[in-house]
């Protein structure tokens, strides 16, 4: 019984194959034929399908084989399922001590294989399984789970996990450039990630400035970010640092030297090295940047509060706390991290707890 037979048939105790791979607009099944949208031109297919990122286009396939399989295991129709299957799943995932976040995209993944076969508002109804997912999150927290967040530094912590990444090789010397610009940029990772050296740019210096020792400020076109859905994209100014170390633009600029030595001029920022110690000519994967601020603390001796860990969203959080200790306003920080005017998100990083608690030392 071929995928394609699954979805449009009945289920029958066999081997489960593959799910139907979600292509955004089509439901490719086994046999290679397209799911129902024949009034789609070949541009709009291709273009819809471009719409949805790379990573959630993934989440969303891998927690549709999840159900995929379940539907065969309990010999129902994935296609269409019905709202009772759907939250029969969604309980039994519950029961299983699966991630919030998980069966979240588990719900969003089926919902779109049903708008991509029959139209969008076709798919089973959501409701019940939300209010099950949403007893689930009180149980959880009732028995003490809470959400992992990134634990933040200040800028002393950045200079301690900046000495312990070597710049004896070009590989330390792009790690701290990257951990620097993180910060100031207050970028995500992924938006960070995909800038170009082309992207990057410096101003010019006043002829007539008294320091004529002093860096200029550094501007980096954003063309990608998860907050900007019309891919307008934005300019961020990273100014240099006061302490050579922690230096955004001294430790961005090394690393350019750094490609330029090897004639690497265009293309991807942050890049991999071979073995040999040569530029690779990609794009480093997103998930360094995690690797690097975790070990980087590890190795300085920081310490996360309880429910925390130190993560590559530890930058922009850090940037936080660090620019609110400086007292800068938050139309700034909201500027510089591209954040709406009263995000609550960005002040969702000022933590008393981790720096300065008010009633500390209060004489109580």
């Amino acid at each position: 019984m071929t995928a394609t037979e699954i979805v449009d048939a009945e289920l029958v105790d066999e081997q489960p194959p593959e799910a139907p791979p979600l292509r955004g607009t089509s439901l490719v099944v086994a046999d290679g034929r397209a799911g129902t949208r024949p009034g789609l031109s070949d541009a709009a297919r291709r273009r819809l399908e471009q719409s949805t990122p790379e990573e959630t286009r993934r989440a969303y396939q891998r927690e549709w084989n999840r159900f995929f399989a379940w539907c065969w295991k309990n010999a129902v129709r994935p296609l269409p399922c019905t709202d009772d299957d759907l939250s029969n799943w969604v309980a039994e995932r519950c029961d299983s001590s699966d991630g919030i976040s998980a069966i979240r995209q588990g719900i969003g993944a089926v919902v779109m294989a049903h708008e991509t076969r029959y139209g969008v508002g076709k798919g089973p109804k959501t409701k019940e399984s939300w209010r099950i997912l949403s007893s689930y999150k009180r149980e959880r927290f009732d028995a003490g789970h809470r959400a992992d967040q990134a634990a933040t530094f200040n800028a002393d912590q950045l200079r301690e996990m900046l000495l312990t990444i070597p710049n004896d090789h070009p590989a330390g010397v792009r790690d701290r450039a990257l951990l620097c610009t993180m910060v100031a940029s207050m970028n995500r990772r992924k938006a960070w990630n995909s800038l170009d050296i082309e992207d990057v740019t410096e101003d010019e210096l006043d002829p007539e400035s008294a320091d004529q020792e002093l860096l200029a400020d550094l501007r980096a076109f954003v063309g990608r970010s998860k907050t900007d859905q019309a891919a307008r994209g934005r300019t961020v100014v990273i100014p240099p640092g006061e302490h050579e170390l922690s230096d955004p633009v001294g430790n961005l600029q090394a690393w350019l030297c750094e490609m330029g030595v090897q004639g690497v001029t265009t293309g991807p920022l942050w890049r991999p090295f071979s073995r040999g110690g040569r530029i690779l000519d990609r794009r480093l994967n997103t998930d360094h940047a995690r690797l690097l601020v975790r070990d980087a603390a590890a190795r300085a001796g920081l310490k996360a509060p309880h429910g925390r860990t130190f993560k590559a969203h530890s930058t922009r959080a850090s940037a936080v706390r660090i620019a609110r200790k400086a007292g800068k306003t938050w139309s700034s920080i909201e500027e510089q991290g591209g954040w709406v005017p009263g995000s609550t998100a960005a002040k969702g990083y000022d933590r008393p707890e981790e720096e300065e608690n008010a009633m500390r030392g209060a004489g109580l």
